[in-house]
């Protein structure tokens, strides 16, 4: 069996650390990157190889008929036109988060991949983190009865700006709670096992991004059909190290977990002595061992060429993977949270959904 070939559209610091990834996978082989900035495209080439051909547009590497599968990394706001350029072009695409920055274009994406029937995987690697993994087993296993309550704290230090400080900017990030929170929202949505109904949120830009577009702290609250509810904080300007935690409240007792540390610790009602569990990590690379894995299951739908719409697997996000659907629930969370926060209300979900929505949804 041949290599696999992949290329990747965008080389900033993500491109670069799931090429990377991906390039260490057996029988897999990173051949093409474009990007417009030529000194991403050589920080790229020296971590990969000397045979990595490089190009400044992104339609040269889709011409080249020797590309198995393509990752998308490049700014937010691109991610719809750069997507719809590939699956036009019949290409498997591996589309890091968010998959876009209003719910009309991940919609507009997703019908593309319905239509054209090319593999699509949103980059949501927080599914597999083995600690996250775990938490979501326990969960199903009923450890702590029926989920109430889910809560995050990512306390953190500021962003890495990207080429031409995309992420400071609201239009071409989509907001701080889109750009880094999609991760966590999807992960409440992953344990809740219902959909998002309304979302609260209130925050702003009072610290590190004082005078510019984006929030740099936030508390945002979200309701589901089922009546569990979810609080997420971010603070963009902790400069010591805090470990990312979520934890999930049941009628029967409650989850603790902590990314970085790996670990996660359980309280029953009922009992004297915490469940202490002590998970590594799947793999030893970006995202807390997560970037690794997420390549192999993008790498093993391009080989099966299977889905389209149900992202890398099962729909119900059994082994892990987001399908596209939970992908876009992820984006419109966060969509709502940066939107309570501009306009001081309640957001229901089903806004973002009507024809009625504007175009910032």
């Amino acid at each position: 069996m041949r290599k696999m070939n992949l290329g990747i559209i965008g080389t900033g610091n993500r491109g670069r650390l799931l090429a990377r990834s991906a390039q260490r996978i057996e029988g897999v082989n990173m051949i093409a990157a474009a990007d417009p900035y030529e000194d991403n495209l050589l920080k790229c080439k020296s971590e990969l190889h000397d045979g990595l051909r490089t190009m400044s547009d992104y339609h040269e590497l889709l011409a080249m008929d020797d590309v198995d599968g393509v990752i998308i990394a490049t700014p937010n706001a691109t991610h719809t036109a750069v997507a719809l350029d590939v699956l036009a072009a019949g290409k498997p695409i591996y589309l890091e988060k968010p998959m876009a920055t209003t719910v009309n274009d991940c919609e507009r994406i997703m019908e593309a991949a319905e239509k054209t029937g090319v593999p699509l995987m949103v980059g949501l690697q927080l599914r597999y983190s083995g600690v996250f993994r775990k938490v979501k087993e326990l969960i199903d296993q009923g450890k702590i009865g029926q989920v109430r309550m889910i809560w995050c704290k990512e306390f953190r230090q500021p962003f890495i700006p990207g080429a031409g400080e995309w992420r400071l900017s609201q239009e071409a990030s989509g907001g701080s709670l889109v750009e880094k929170n999609c991760h966590h929202f999807d992960l409440f949505n992953w344990f809740a096992q219902s959909n998002p109904v309304k979302v609260a949120a209130f925050g702003g830009g009072d610290v590190i991004y004082k005078g510019g577009e984006i929030v740099d702290n936030a508390w945002t609250i979200i309701e589901y059909e089922n009546g569990v509810r979810a609080n997420l904080g971010l603070c963009m300007f902790h400069k010591s190290k805090h470990d990312l935690e979520i934890g999930v409240i049941g009628d029967e007792g409650l989850i603790e977990s902590f990314f970085k540390r790996s670990e996660i610790v359980v309280h029953r009602h009922g009992v004297a002595e915490p469940e202490v569990y002590n998970v590594k990590p799947l793999n030893n690379s970006g995202h807390g061992g997560t970037d690794f894995p997420a390549m192999e299951a993008f790498v093993g739908m391009v080989r099966g060429r299977s889905g389209g719409t149900a992202g890398t697997g099962a729909a119900d996000g059994t082994n892990g993977a987001a399908d596209l659907q939970a992908a876009l629930d992820s984006v419109a969370i966060g969509i709502a949270a940066e939107r309570a926060i501009a306009e001081g209300r309640v957001i229901e979900l089903s806004d973002l959904f009507s024809s009625t929505a504007t175009t910032q949804a």
